[in-house]
């Protein structure tokens, strides 16, 4: 049986900003049979480097996250998505398959410079049930950042999920966000979807399809599933069988991600464009 204390450790960026407390937590899993992580320090407590490079990792998580659109005339925001392939003046980029699946386009995304961009889902790709999608869009005039990747990771590590939050007030935008916590687990065999890496940072609606970042910057999983999920009974594994009760309990208190050594083993390693498919991004 596995039981493990459950602890928050995130950032509001605007909190960063304001100079507000962070919040920290001690958290310790059986699982390993160790200590995973350290309590995060408050923002007193932080040095003028460690704040510097958490600056930098929110410039950067905001260079490759994209926000998914959908409809027209209106452009309803409906997810979050990360840059991580560029072949050319065409960008692939990654969300998840519930995102696509909440509206039926067309689609259109939104940089991090505020431009926006017609995107086309990409369906030649095989993900196996995972929920995974990819958009891909061109952009002849400018250069966007490309996340490096990274499928190394460990239980206690500190991450950095971010996305797009859709406001409950209709009338707002929503405003990117970057929230700090670390991995409390990752299972030996993958939920429903292929959700394997569970992390303390708080994920709402519309950071589905988001970065989740090491210390490094580096893409380590895509957001998809907040905790305390309302919809379904998202706690079954890929495989059919279930887990017990006391560990269904524990996994509804994280948010959920697919790691990168899920996606690059399902991802091509380039794109590849015959030129009427490019012809229809363009």
């Amino acid at each position: 049986m596995l039981r493990c204390r459950r602890g928050y450790a995130e950032t509001w960026w605007a909190g960063l900003v304001s100079g507000s407390l962070c919040i920290g937590a001690m958290l310790i899993c059986p699982w390993s049979r160790a200590i995973l992580g350290q309590e995060l320090p408050s923002l007193t407590g932080i040095t003028h480097d460690a704040l510097s490079q958490e600056t930098h990792l929110y410039h950067l998580a905001e260079q490759i996250s994209v926000q998914v659109m959908a409809g027209e005339p209106t452009r309803q925001t409906i997810g979050s998505a990360t840059v991580v392939q560029r072949q050319g003046s065409v960008y692939w980029v990654l969300t998840n398959a519930h995102v696509l699946r909440a509206d039926p386009g067309p689609y259109w995304v939104q940089t991090s410079d505020g431009r926006v961009y017609p995107a086309q889902p990409v369906e030649n790709l095989a993900f196996n049930g995972h929920d995974l999608a990819v958009l891909a869009f061109a952009s002849p005039q400018t250069e966007y950042r490309v996340v490096n990747l990274n499928s190394g990771v460990q239980v206690g590590e500190r991450v950095y999920a971010a996305g797009f939050p859709i406001p409950f007030n209709a009338d707002e935008a929503p405003k990117f966000t970057v929230r700090r916590g670390q991995i409390s687990f990752l299972l030996p065999k993958p939920l429903a979807g292929g959700y394997q890496l569970g992390y303390t940072s708080s994920v709402e609606s519309g950071m589905s399809g988001g970065p989740v970042l090491n210390a490094q910057g580096q893409l380590v999983a895509i957001n998809g599933m907040h905790s305390e999920s309302l919809w379904g009974d998202p706690y079954v594994f890929m495989d059919g069988t279930l887990p017990d009760v006391s560990l269904k309990v524990e996994l509804s208190h994280y948010s959920w991600g697919i790691p990168m050594s899920t996606v690059q083993s399902l991802l091509p390693a380039r794109v590849s464009w015959s030129r009427d498919e490019e012809a229809v991004i363009r």
